[in-house]
């Protein structure tokens, strides 16, 4: 009697005990949507083999609700089509810190902690939380245009898309790995790009940036498209780091140049965003201008820009 009793208070303790939020890895093909039901909004569709934070220890109509790259609300991804571990991610874990990396081993909330109140100035490149290799990449310093860019079409940035997933995986390439594998397809080469804009936004708080909060110490994520009908699913996305952007690169002013789909011409750095893995429907690809160094607004037609004329450089006067 005495056994039973005491295996059923264990067993109630173990109950009650605070579960950790720990991590999910993908094993089917797979929605992260936005409320935990089937036919919800589809947020993101991760790689097979990918990860996912876990924002809460508690399932919903079977669903775990988990980060979102790019949201600053959670979704949700069914229970049956991952599977939970505890801990960290493997190679995107805490580590001990360095001179390079004084933020490893943080997790978001204490990264939130230590910034708050605090400008970009005093973040980082490798930034706090998440993949440091992927916020050195977001954080590469330098100008693009100094470094003889390549000419790219959005089709042909899009089509790199296939070559990056092969390449993870057959390398089985994860999160906080070296980023040799995305450097051998062009990323950290210098670009340059045209196409119409039609959305421009404050990225909000990001591993990148230490959590800071304020557009001052955020990204500005651009969409651009081919043909100014498109919608954002057939978008390439360009990121305006906080680090060194000029003032009149102002949000206001792009949001008025995506109402009136503006031409555009972005040049900066090629790079995969690893936090944003297999297709979405937010963009056409993974691989950005990122970030944007020199952005020109077309001011005369589209065949006379496409001719080299009338652009205007936003950060000059």
């Amino acid at each position: 009697m005495r056994t039973r009793i005491l295996w059923l208070v264990l067993a109630g303790l173990a109950v009650c005990a605070p579960a950790r939020a720990d991590y999910l890895e993908v094993r089917h093909a797979a929605h992260v949507r936005s409320e935990p039901r089937s036919d919800a909004q589809s947020l993101l569709q991760p790689r097979v083999g990918s990860f996912l934070l876990l924002t809460s220890p508690q399932q919903t109509n079977g669903y775990y609700q988990v980060e979102v790259p790019g949201f600053t609300q959670p979704g949700f991804i069914y229970r049956t089509l991952v599977r939970r571990f505890t801990g960290n991610p493997p190679d995107g874990g805490p580590g001990q810190p360095t001179p390079e990396n004084p933020n490893a081993g943080l997790k978001k909330s204490e990264c939130i902690t230590k910034y708050t109140g605090q400008a970009i100035g005093n973040c980082p490149e490798a930034g706090c939380g998440g993949d440091p290799q992927l916020n050195r990449a977001k954080n590469r310093a330098g100008l693009a245009q100094d470094q003889s860019p390549r000419r790219m079409t959005l089709r042909q940035i899009v089509r790199l898309e296939d070559r990056a997933r092969e390449a993870i995986n057959e390398s089985g390439w994860r999160r906080g790995d070296a980023r040799t594998i995305f450097e051998e397809l062009g990323e950290a080469q210098a670009v340059e790009m045209k196409g119409f804009l039609i959305e421009a936004d404050d990225s909000g708080i990001e591993a990148c940036n230490c959590y800071i909060k304020g557009p001052a110490n955020n990204d500005f994520h651009l969409d651009i498209v081919a043909h100014a009908e498109h919608e954002d699913d057939r978008a390439v996305v360009a990121e305006m780091t906080p680090r060194g952007r000029p003032e009149r690169w102002r949000l206001d002013a792009l949001r008025q140049f995506a109402a009136q789909k503006k031409y555009v011409r972005v040049t900066g750095w090629l790079m995969y965003d690893t936090m944003h893995p297999g297709s979405s429907s937010h963009r056409a690809t993974a691989w950005e201008v990122h970030p944007v160094t020199k952005f020109e607004v077309c001011t005369g037609t589209k065949a006379s820009c496409d001719q080299g004329n009338n652009w205007r450089d936003l950060a000059q006067p």
